[in-house]
């Protein structure tokens, strides 16, 4: 479960401080709530009676659960899709009764519409970028003869649907850049479409791949097929719910069939792991990366090109820690990793017998081995060809690193060394320091390190480029500036502008800054703070909690145009560093899964505290949201500590912890919650679980429950059992409120219009929960 799209939700504003704010050329007073409204009804008229319950429930090692809205599982049912329509309603009926909800989305409107540009990357002889004009549904990809060219439209994705709810979702060109693979996705699925174009004259190809996920396409280094993943094709309507197991990886020709393709890899005996492959710089062998769900550690295995339908060699056989393939010289390849290092480090590896050093472990300062030693293998003509060519490249003065079996390049350092990627001949490294980047580059042998100049605190991305090329592109953002690209010298190390977008706002009319909490055990978490310079911080203040904390993902300072929304409205923003996420290494993931997973919530309910104690908000001024794991740490957070918070919006949220993996990919989250089909572990997750945690009688603050009805990540019986049982159970007045958006998923690819109507939302459920009305 990926945290690509959790979109930053609504903050609000302050309690009965009267201010005046231009928004879109009109004069708000207190944002423009009171007399201009409908008087709203009361909560209990709107909010329809969920009567249908049944007697189903399963029974969990000698305990029974009940699930009487199990028949809201079925999203695609005729009873669900009436329900979710009444649900519907009430939400509307509430929002409409916001005088400022038709306001606010003028001014998301403004805020959105400005040029968007991505980084420039190089295929063939060509240059391809994305460009948005600001209120595009979809970015068009554009190409051009240099990477400074205005360039013609290539791929207008804006044609695949009327409503903009068809996306572009990946992009594979061939090694010399004749052909693209594109990956298209209907109303935000995670299903793919694969199809391709050659790029030379237009012309789309009949190939028509389907039934894929989580794939790209790996091409063969002649350009006449690629590698890719897929799944079984599921029952007839059940694409949306049910689950993907056994992924098997093919090869596919192009100009052919898909019922043709060659199975190249397939493990029926453990239907949850998956390949994924890369192809070598020299275009010599595959790279296999086989993984088990969302675990970070994987097993390698190379292919060599020539030997397609032969079992891959165990480069790496010991599911013992990740390893991403950066690059090679020859048979030695590049490695970043954390084996040996929580917060990574780059090696070279001898594929043919890839003998583990023996490294100190810095938590003890014991030796330690992993990998047992392989034979030695006889040196064959590409042993021999490898050798010359590193004799060559000795006097050409490159510095190619002499490794006989295995090497550090690249140590461990205190900062997390988040990525890293081979171009113009050096490794350009994006570090993690307290949650932001910095970002260095090196040679190839770790010498000759030097740091790159970044704009302020925020994060870098990118670094397109190839391993021959003499320039790369890179983006960086901040929570107040959205992205700007910068062209680099990777040999030089200079950097320049090349695209900053011109805004609708002034970025410096706010700050940013970190502070730095203590957990419940003691543990130390950073927090990023950012509002409007020169706000009274008088324990008044709205503010907007949000966090995600979970499978190694690393929340950075992010660029959202609805985030400028609320900072104008004076509210504050606090994104705390809470464990299980990635910012602090393998030891901070680890310390926020499984077992420990109540971390997490304790990280957030301290950071909420904090915030309190240190006079930023109040209860009634403080609202919580996330999306996705963050919709379970809201769900989680919300029902343990209902009384701290103001309001609360769970996003697609992993709600359901006793049956999340039976549905969809949900499977494949297993290393990182655990499964209630193991009894120790189905303690834990009961202990937690948001649905299953919901107390009769309790005054719950106002919430609003988000999701969309195509979303097959998370199912959306997760939020419909969740509302309704929670609606059942509330005792005060709150509404509890479920907003389900049509054609939509879990978050990707997502038409502009539809993120600025979800965005108005949010904010109008805020405005009049919070009573800044």
């Amino acid at each position: 479960m990926s945290r690509q799209n959790h979109q930053l939700d609504p903050r609000d504003r302050s309690r009965f401080q009267p201010f005046v704010l231009v928004l879109g050329g009109l004069s708000l007073v207190g944002i423009g709530l009171g007399a201009c409204g409908s008087a709203p009804k009361p909560i209990a008229e709107l909010i329809p009676e969920t009567d249908r319950q049944e007697a189903v429930g399963d029974d969990y090692h000698g305990t029974w659960i009940p699930d009487p809205y199990r028949w809201l599982e079925d999203q695609d049912g005729a009873e669900t899709a009436a329900w979710t329509t009444l649900q519907n309603g009430a939400t509307e009926a509430y929002l409409d009764a916001v005088p400022a909800r038709e306001r606010l989305r003028q001014r998301l409107t403004e805020l959105w519409n400005y040029p968007r540009v991505g980084a420039p990357g190089k295929a063939g002889e060509s240059w391809y970028f994305s460009k948005n004009d600001g209120l595009q549904n979809q970015s068009v990809i554009y190409k051009a003869n240099s990477p400074t060219g205005t360039g013609t439209v290539f791929l207008d994705p804006n044609t695949f649907s009327k409503d903009g709810t068809v996306s572009l979702a990946g992009m594979s060109f061939s090694k010399d850049g004749h052909y693209v693979a594109y990956a298209i996705s209907r109303s935000g699925s995670d299903w793919r479409e694969w199809r391709v174009v050659d790029t030379q004259t237009g012309e789309l190809l009949p190939d028509h791949i389907r039934w894929t996920k989580f794939t790209t396409a790996t091409w063969l280094p002649d350009g006449s097929g690629f590698l890719y993943s897929r799944f079984k094709e599921p029952e007839e309507g059940k694409a949306y719910e049910s689950a993907n197991r056994l992924a098997t990886y093919c090869l596919h020709k192009l100009r052919t069939e898909q019922k043709d393709d060659v199975v190249v890899y397939s493990d029926p005996d453990h239907p949850e792991r998956r390949a994924g492959a890369q192809l070598s710089d020299d275009g010599k062998f595959f790279v296999f990366t086989i993984s088990s769900g969302t675990d970070a550690r994987n097993r390698v295995s190379v292919l060599d090109v020539d030997r397609i339908g032969q079992k891959p060699k165990s480069v790496f056989a010991e599911l013992t820690a990740s390893y991403r393939f950066l690059g090679n010289d020859g048979r030695v390849a590049y490695f970043l990793t954390d084996d040996g290092a929580p917060r990574r480090r780059i090696i070279a590896v001898n594929v043919d017998n890839p003998q583990k050093d023996v490294i100190k472990s810095e938590e003890d300062g014991s030796a330690k081995t992993t990998q047992q030693p392989t034979k030695e293998v006889a040196k064959d003509s590409k042993e021999l060809e490898d050798q010359q060519q590193a004799e060559k490249d000795k006097k050409a003065g490159k510095t190619k690193p002499v490794v006989k079996d295995w090497k550090t390049l690249i140590a461990q350092t205190t900062d997390t060394l988040e990525s890293a990627r081979i171009v113009g001949e050096r490794f350009i490294l994006t570090y993690l320091r307290n949650a932001h980047n910095v970002v260095v580059t090196s040679k190839l042998d770790g010498t000759n390190v030097s740091p790159l100049p970044l704009p302020g605190l925020g994060s870098a991305s990118g670094f397109n480029g190839k391993r021959t090329d003499e320039l790369s592109f890179f983006s960086f953002q901040t929570f107040t500036t959205p992205p700007s690209i910068y062209l680099l010298n990777p040999k030089t190390g200079d950097v320049s502008l090349h695209h900053q977008p011109k805004l609708a706002y002034t970025p410096d009319d706010f700050v940013t800054r970190q502070v730095a909490f203590q957990s419940a055990d003691g543990t130390r978490v950073p927090m990023f703070l950012v509002h409007k310079k020169g706000i009274p911080l008088n324990g008044d203040n709205p503010t907007y909690l949000y966090g995600y904390g979970g499978f190694n993902i690393s929340l950075k300072p992010r660029f959202r145009a609805n985030l400028i929304a609320w900072l104008e409205l004076g509210g504050v923003y606090a994104q705390p560093t809470l464990r299980g996420g990635g910012e602090f290494g393998r030891d901070w993931h680890e310390a926020g899964m499984l077992e420990k997973k109540q971390n997490v919530f304790d990280d957030f309910i301290s950071a909420a505290r904090y915030l309190v104690r240190n006079d930023y908000t109040r209860r009634e001024r403080l609202a919580i949201g996330g999306g996705s794991n963050g919709g379970l740490l809201v769900g989680a957070t919300l029902t343990q500590v209902p009384n701290m918070f103001g309001a609360a919006i769970p996003e697609v949220g992993v709600l359901d912890m006793l049956r999340y993996h039976k549905f969809t990919i949900g499977h494949a989250w297993i290393p990182e919650y655990g499964s209630s089909d193991d009894r120790k572990q189905f303690s834990v997750l009961r202990g937690y679980s948001p649905l299953h945690n919901i107390q009769a009688g309790t005054q719950y603050p106002p919430t609003m429950i988000m999701t969309g009805d195509h979303d097959d990540r998370v199912l959306p019986g997760h939020s419909y059992k969740f509302a309704a049982t929670l609606q059942r159970a509330q005792s005060g007045g709150a509404p509890i409120l479920l907003r389900v958006a049509r054609n939509s998923g879990h978050g990707s690819g997502k038409p502009v219009a539809m993120r600025i109507a979800e965005a108005a939302d949010r904010w109008a459920f805020l405005v009049r929960a919070l009573g800044m009305d």
